[in-house]
This record gives structure tokens, sequence and C-alpha cells, in this order.
């Protein structure tokens, strides 16, 4: 991906969440846009979300698809570009990994200092 497409994502995250945050307050409590990553050509914007309850991700991914078309729309109009991307929204199971090595990491910390020193 280009710097024109990480600048672009990053635009495109943060004005979804503005637009988000502004028209939908409380199913925006349920889940945090956390990248956008635009294709090579521009046609395509992979919307990564997260959900801090798992058990409402798939509520979350609805609601998104729902609204995915009125928002590329808005947002279209505030973002100049030659064609704007679609926007498709994925689940962003990277988060979920990266939180439970940190609890590992951290548990193994704490039987560490429990029983002493680790021997290398």
């Amino acid at each position: 991906m280009g710097n024109r497409n990480l600048r672009l994502g990053e635009v495109l995250r943060r004005e979804l969440s503005t637009l988000v945050h502004a028209r939908h307050r409380e199913e925006a409590a349920l889940f945090t846009v956390t990248r956008v990553e635009v294709d090579g050509d521009g046609c395509h914007a992979r919307v990564f979300f997260s959900a801090p309850d798992a058990g409402q991700v798939e509520r979350c991914q609805r609601f998104l698809e729902r609204h995915g078309g009125e928002w590329r729309r808005i947002l279209a109009g505030r973002i100049a570009l030659r064609r704007f991307p679609e926007l498709h929204f994925r689940y962003d199971r990277g988060l979920v990994g990266e939180l439970r090595v940190r609890v590992l990491l951290e548990e193994l910390q704490t039987a560490e200092g429990g029983a002493g020193h680790v021997r290398g």
C-alpha cells in the first residue's frame, strides 16, 4: 500500500469515526473503527472495527453494513476524491490476539516473579 493510500486510510478512519459518533451515538459505543486499508487502485477500503464485547460482533457487523452506503455518500461529499472507495467492514481479530498475548505475558511474569528468576 502506497503512502497516499495510507494517508487516505487514516483520513477515512478519522472521518468515519466522527460521522458514526455524531449520527449514531448509542450504537457507536459498541465498537471502535481501528483502521482502514485502501487497496492499490483506491476502489475498495477495508474498514476494521473492534468490539469490547465479543458477543456484539455480529450485531456491529450488521449495523455497519446497513449504514455503509449512506456513510460512503456523506464522506464522498466531505473528502474530494475522483472515485470514492466502497466500504467493506471487517472485525479486527488482530486486537483480540494482541490482548490475549498481553494477558499471557502478564500471567507469565507474575508466575516467574513468584517462583524466582528464570534461568537462562
